[in-house]
């Protein structure tokens, strides 16, 4: 049998994938409900995401969404979704999402327009440092400006982190890849978008949490929520868990999807060493404030996917996602809802009715909004997304040392933190663990 600790999407995949290939496993999820990060709470007719907002539509996330039957709870942004806002000398402007934009609008100086151009005359690049952070890689491509305007605010918009600290190779391998193979980081770009190409932006009627459910419903036979590892013995052939209710499980296989600081605790009797290299994996606290208010007292518009801060201007607020713009059902045709992130440190100290107080102080300037919020409710997350930085250089060679024993780790701070590859890469490692199993 194999046991899989954590029902986050992770583990949910990977469970869902193992009963396909008929195989027997268990999943123990120390929480009332699965579904980790992937939260949606429903208030006074408003839909709020506490985690990722959206999916990508790639082919694998198509096609589980059709074993799951669920075509017809899917929701597409609209097209305002294409369009990002940047704050730039303390206003909102519309970064250029197409060559015109790009080479004819003011958003960029002249010498990064050449910069960008001369992109395109570059060749393949085999001579790359390990630890390159993505803000030298974007300079050494781009300039400051575009590292500090644009690249600084998507990192935090995706990380909530430093793209100062995160290391390219980690954090967007692609790019290094595109360097190495291709040259252009531009062409690199277009390359990846068309080999792993999207029908759009999409979440569901009811929210992110509608896949979590309909992942854990299939399967919640083969569940435990609510339940809390005590112990682990790790031994030649099977492995031995003790719950804190008193009963034991024995498996052959186990493998973690937890986060890396809860990984580390269960499998530090393996490696003292290397459960302090996952302990000291970073996870950036993150913020999440959805405030609504009414649609005239708005001035500014809200066509897009909403608007970023470059961390140069030290705002309070990372960005905001302009949610009921990007999907229509997400309040009252009445109203604007608006979903804040705010990251690191700054507001662990603050109370909730502070954090309302800041988060609205920075809305109404850049937006222009002219009442008192209608609705506000905010939710932290302690430890929210886990930060590829340095420290990955001796925490990869290891990931994979036990499981020639049976045990296997995965979760976001290994296979990439956006919902489409934990979903993508935990199919994977199923197929490879039915594989084990038939030789």
């Amino acid at each position: 049998m194999f046991l899989i600790v954590g029902a986050g999407i992770s583990g949910l995949i990977l469970g869902y994938r193992l009963k396909k290939y008929r195989i027997p496993y268990l999943i123990i999820e120390k929480s009332e409900k699965p579904g980790g990060n992937i939260q949606t709470l429903s208030v006074e007719g408003r839909i709020l995401e506490l985690g990722p907002n959206t999916l990508l539509l790639r082919p694998h996330i198509l096609t589980l969404i059709q074993e799951l039957k669920l075509e017809n709870e899917v929701l597409f942004a609209s097209k305002y979704a294409k369009k990002r806002y940047i704050l730039k000398e303390n206003r909102y402007r519309a970064l250029p999402i197409n060559p015109f934009s790009l080479f004819f609008g003011s958003f960029f100086s002249p010498s990064t327009k050449i910069k960008i151009l001369k992109d395109f005359l570059k060749k393949p690049n085999s001579n790359l440092s390990d630890n390159e952070s993505i803000h030298d890689f974007f300079v050494r491509h781009f300039g400051l400006e575009v590292a500090e305007l644009v690249v600084n605010p998507f990192v935090s918009g995706i990380y909530a982190g430093n793209s100062q600290k995160l290391i390219t190779k980690y954090a967007f391998p692609t790019l290094i890849e595109a360097e190495k193979n291709i040259g252009s980081i531009i062409k690199g770009f277009i390359k990846y978008q068309k080999e792993h190409r999207s029908q759009g932006i999409i979440s569901f009627k009811n929210g992110m949490h509608t896949l979590v459910q309909a992942l854990y419903e299939v399967q919640r036979e083969n569940i435990l929520l609510n339940t809390t590892i005590e112990r682990l013995d790790f031994g030649t052939n099977e492995h031995t868990v003790h719950l804190a209710s008193g009963k034991n499980i024995t498996a052959k296989n186990i493998i973690f999807t937890t986060p890396a600081h809860t990984t580390a605790k269960y499998i530090q009797s393996l490696s003292e060493p290397f459960a302090q290299q996952l302990k000291d994996i970073y996870y950036s606290p993150v913020c999440v404030v959805h405030s609504a208010y009414p649609k005239n007292k708005v001035k500014h518009k809200t066509d897009g996917f909403g608007a970023l801060h470059p961390a140069k201007y030290d705002t309070f607020t990372l960005g905001t996602i302009f949610s009921s713009s990007v999907f229509d059902n997400r309040t009252n045709r009445e109203e604007v809802l608006l979903t804040t992130f705010i990251g690191g440190q700054k507001f662990l100290p603050l109370s909730q009715q502070k954090i309302k107080e800041y988060t609205h102080k920075e809305l109404s300037e850049y937006l222009g909004i002219e009442a008192e919020p209608l609705f506000t409710h905010v939710h932290i997350w302690e430890k929210a997304i886990p930060q590829y930085e340095s420290n990955y250089a001796y925490i990869l060679p290891y990931v994979h040392s036990w499981e020639e024993q049976g045990i296997y780790l995965s979760g976001n701070w290994l296979n990439g933190i956006s919902v489409e590859k934990c979903i993508g890469f935990n199919a994977e490692l199923a197929q490879k663990l039915a594989s084990s199993v038939r030789e």
